[in-house]
């Protein structure tokens, strides 16, 4: 067994200081490991990712060198790669809305010549890491689970049509942003293709209004919660994501998206493809 040197990432959403778990962590595994009480302390980090790569306490050598050049220790097909990373996450404001790869990517692509059409199913991730290596480093596909130390608040994939058109009818603001005629209807009475390509419409829509429409509808949405004596934790929870993003398009995504609280052991297992954004905890 050998003992890791990780690394941290200091991302403006993460936790500051004492009250972040991976600033806890690290100094628990490096005493010299001095804890800034005004720094965020984000994510840290176990694997091999070029942009926070793993030493070994050892020999300071790094994981990624050890792993290509000890075959024993994860077997000749990882020839220096790891597929996965391993992270602790410490949350105080919400994370962009993101979803991550499959091996058969739908983005558009410029797709190499040679590359025969019925290939792209298993090369998906190869070609975005081909064309945007910036952005994906590496050419595996990227499935997510998260365990929560602690309570953590999360968005993953869409609610049910059903809730999805009582909030609408709800939220006038957020109706207001969406033009598509019969969508309510579509999402009640329409067969299951129809919701989907109706959700696909409005959250498309959605999303690509102008920003002064959204600007709009958010502080009329803000407006009107605050003068609310009983809200729900709903309600609540779009009140603080328009105090972390005042004004930005995603306040309304709980809206349409699945919100829940993790308990400390509980976990959720995110396909690649699907829309996700961690909120809170850690």
């Amino acid at each position: 067994m050998e003992k890791l040197i990780c690394t941290v990432q200091t991302y403006d959403w993460g936790r500051r200081g004492s009250q972040s778990e991976v600033a806890i962590l690290m100094h628990a595994a490096d005493k010299q490991f001095v804890i800034e009480e005004t720094k965020p302390y984000a994510e840290l980090w176990m694997g091999v990712h070029p942009n926070g790569p793993s030493k070994l306490v050892s020999d300071g050598k790094l994981l990624s060198e050890k792993i290509a050049e000890s075959k024993f220790f994860l077997g000749d097909h990882e020839d220096g790669s790891l597929q996965f990373l391993f992270k602790v996450l410490s949350v105080n404001k919400a994370l962009s809305i993101q979803s991550h790869p499959d091996k058969a990517s739908s983005f558009i692509l410029i797709v190499p010549k040679n590359l025969d059409m019925s290939e792209i199913k298993n090369e998906k991730a190869k070609i975005l890491h081909n064309s945007d290596p910036e952005h994906y480093p590496d050419s595996n596909h990227k499935p997510e689970m998260a365990i929560a130390l602690s309570d953590f608040q999360l968005l993953s994939g869409f609610r049910p049509s059903y809730e999805i058109c009582d909030n609408i009818k709800a939220f006038p603001e957020l109706q207001n942003l969406i033009t598509s005629k019969n969508a309510i209807e579509n999402l009640k009475t329409g067969k299951d293709f129809e919701k989907r390509e109706t959700l696909k419409k409005i959250f498309s829509e959605y999303m690509r209004s102008s920003n002064e429409d959204v600007y709009k509808a958010v502080q009329q949405l803000a407006i009107r919660l605050k003068n609310k004596n009983d809200r729900s934790d709903l309600e609540e929870l779009l009140l603080r994501l328009n105090s972390e993003y005042p004004g930005d398009v995603g306040v309304f995504a709980p809206l349409l998206m699945n919100y829940f609280t993790l308990k400390k052991g509980d976990a959720v297992f995110m396909e690649p493809n699907s829309l996700h954004a961690y909120l809170l905890g850690g």
